[in-house]
């Protein structure tokens, strides 16, 4: 063992299954074709990882999320790569339940597709896992559409790092106008919907802090003209996750 180095650090970093989502809408200026803009939000400073730094909604796997995933038939979800990715489709539409209050990706029985807005009730309940997901879900007669969803990702944190995650992306439309967002303040600044391309120049410049793979979305998100024109073709493949 080389000098100085304790037996805890030639021990390899765990890698945490984690979730993204991607959720997009087109611009409010009445043109389909005028570019995209992408819900964003600010981690809190009290934050051990990544303080201060602009993300996506998302977090970690949770054993439930394959169970919902079976359940709603998530296996839908268009250029998913692996067996596993619908429960990562799962994570990242409850994370942003939790986080934000919003659900998407969801229709009534009617068929009829309208995102959902929690109750701050049900938000905390959600958050204190006094009430799963699911249980929310079939509180409010609602059902996952997997094809709603397209996979964009997978990026692992390569080796040497403090912590290590292996995180699917995933595409959503939202169908909803929702503007306001009710953040987890432990763990959120704020939440708004934002041009792709302003959130690059703010990070260029040194405004604002991102991680790689949220800047590889951006940039991929910025060249699509639509929605639509997303939901078809955007593709960001992480790099070899041991380099």
């Amino acid at each position: 063992m080389p000098a100085g180095q304790s037996e805890d650090e030639k021990k390899p970093v765990p890698i945490r299954p984690a979730a993204s989502l991607l959720l997009v809408r087109d611009t409010n200026d009445g043109d389909a074709h005028n570019g995209i803009e992408v819900l964003f939000l600010k981690r809190s400073l009290n934050m051990r990882f990544l303080p201060g730094y602009l993300a996506f909604p998302g977090g970690a796997l949770d054993a439930a999320d394959a169970v919902l995933a079976n359940e709603h038939s998530m296996a839908e979800v268009s250029a998913q790569e692996r067996a596993e990715d619908p429960a990562y489709a799962v994570a990242a539409l409850r994370e942003c339940a939790e986080e934000l209050g919003l659900v998407c990706a969801v229709s009534r029985t009617d068929g009829s597709m309208e995102d959902q807005v929690l109750t701050q009730t049900e938000q905390q309940w959600l958050l204190n896992k006094d009430m799963s997901f699911a249980e929310y879900l079939r509180r409010h007669g609602l059902k996952l559409g997997g094809d709603r969803l397209r996979f964009v990702g997978r990026w692992v944190t390569p080796p040497h790092r403090n912590a290590r995650f292996d995180t699917r992306f995933f595409l959503c439309a939202a169908h909803s106008k929702y503007d306001e967002f009710s953040v987890h303040p432990s763990e959120l600044m704020w939440a708004r919907w934002g041009s792709p391309k302003a959130l690059l120049e703010d990070i260029y410049a040194g405004r604002e802090q991102a991680v790689r793979p949220t800047i590889a979305m951006l940039r991929a998100l910025s060249a699509c003209h639509s929605v639509a024109d997303a939901l078809d073709h955007l593709h960001v493949p992480g790099p070899d996750p041991m380099l």
